[in-house]
């Protein structure tokens, strides 16, 4: 079995692992898709991945937060897209997100529907993602929940990623790193960080790429302090290093710090 076929079979497992209601396992499964994809020399692929499994953590974090069960709609949506009618399931979704709305709860059928472009987009099914994303990202404005909204942003790179449209989900990634900002959700920043950086990666932009994770270590600190910035990033820039080889990794290093003094000092890059 080559490296692709495994990071498939992986995703695979992942799929059904979510449909089932195993979040936990769905996420481990896609963070070593993610791994494979690595092996595989396409960054790209493992920044989808892991934009993915990022996404069922917080999903995780919430529910634990919240100590119940999901929603019956999110169990009947569950059961509709395992049954190969995603079509239904959204529309149970948005029924239930827009009754939601009309009595008042606007952030809570933003995060309904989020939830469910989580589970249509982790199984395959895009086009139902991208109809539930749109009408999320009305309510997630609405209420101005910037969490939601940053979370439909990187999952909308990750859109992007599967149709090779790697400016988009830059683009999308982007806006998720403001959202993420705006929010204070240091998970969220942290998530969009790194698939800015897998992306770099990926276009061949190593200075770029070591620059987001450098930046990122830096705004982390601002928002939750040098210890937990430094365990969150450290590992992902020693990471990085292994991946490219000390003389790679250097170089980028010099550059980004060459072009930053040089914008500290009010000259062009």
């Amino acid at each position: 079995m080559t490296v692709e076929e495994r990071a498939a079979d992986l995703l695979r497992q992942a799929r059904s692992r979510l449909l089932s209601g195993d979040v936990a396992a769905a996420r481990t499964l896609l963070e070593r898709a993610g791994e494979e994809w690595l092996a595989a020399g396409d960054a790209a692929e493992q920044a989808r991945c892991n934009a993915l499994a990022a996404t069922l953590a917080r999903y995780q974090q919430r529910s634990a937060e919240r100590a119940d069960q999901p929603a019956p709609e999110q169990r009947q949506a569950r059961l509709l897209v395992a049954a190969g009618r995603a079509d239904e399931a959204t529309e149970v979704l948005l029924r239930a997100s827009a009754a939601l709305a009309a009595g008042g709860a606007v952030a809570e059928g933003a995060r309904l529907l989020a939830e469910g472009v989580v589970l249509l987009q982790a199984t395959g099914q895009g086009d139902a993602a991208q109809r539930l994303s749109a009408e999320a990202e009305i309510l997630a404005a609405a209420a101005r929940n910037h969490a939601v909204s940053a979370e439909l942003a990187l999952l909308a790179a990750g859109r992007a990623i599967e149709e090779r449209d790697l400016e988009a989900a830059v683009a999308h990634a982007e806006r998720s790193r403001v959202e993420s900002l705006a929010g204070r959700s240091v998970g969220g920043y942290t998530a969009a960080v790194i698939a800015l950086a897998e992306l770099a990666d990926a276009r061949g932009d190593l200075k770029g790429s070591y620059g987001v994770l450098a930046t990122g270590w830096v705004t982390t600190a601002d928002l939750v302090g040098a210890d937990l910035a430094r365990t969150a990033f450290e590992p992902l820039l020693l990471a990085m290093r292994r991946r490219w080889g000390g003389a790679r990794f250097d170089a980028a290093r010099a550059a980004y710090e060459t072009e930053r003094r040089a914008i500290l000092r009010g000259e062009a890059p």
